[in-house]
């Protein structure tokens, strides 16, 4: 169950974003949007974006974005195509995933960090896909400007 505090916060801010199906984060059942199974990101998002622009210069956007753009991105960020990125997926991590997702386990919310040019969550995105979801939510921490 997603903490309440969490759920206000993404309800105010992303009001609006949902277009049916698309890109409602109660939609995504399987994923946890409270946490990104990496502490420093954790920590983002329990802290907040003003405590994140004043004492780090970074701050960060829940998005839903489709699979694809999601992979897209690891592509940039990597510097490597959309297609070697589907190769260097492996496809029983991936059933694996599927399995506990159908057992009642909850995914970590996916991250693309483009100041440190690291993402975190391709395979969950890929289960994702693989259950054709047209878009997933994301975290995506980026500069402040």
């Amino acid at each position: 169950m997603m903490d309440n505090e969490l759920r206000n916060i993404i309800s105010f801010y992303y009001r609006g974003q949902c277009d049916g199906k698309e890109c409602c984060f109660d939609d995504y059942t399987f994923f946890d949007l409270s946490r990104t199974g990496i502490p420093l990101y954790n920590n983002m998002l329990k802290k907040g974006n003003a405590y994140l622009k004043v004492h780090t210069g970074r701050t960060f956007e829940l998005k839903c974005i489709t699979p694809d753009d999601y992979l897209a991105h690891c592509a940039s960020i990597y510097n490597t195509s959309f297609q070697q990125e589907l190769n260097m997926i492996s496809r029983i991590r991936v059933n694996n995933l599927k399995v506990a997702v159908e057992n009642g386990e909850k995914l970590y919310l996916p991250v693309l960090d483009f100041v440190d040019n690291f993402q975190k969550g391709k395979y969950r995105v890929l289960v994702a896909r693989d259950k054709l979801m047209p878009k997933v939510p994301v975290m995506m921490v980026s500069k402040v400007r």
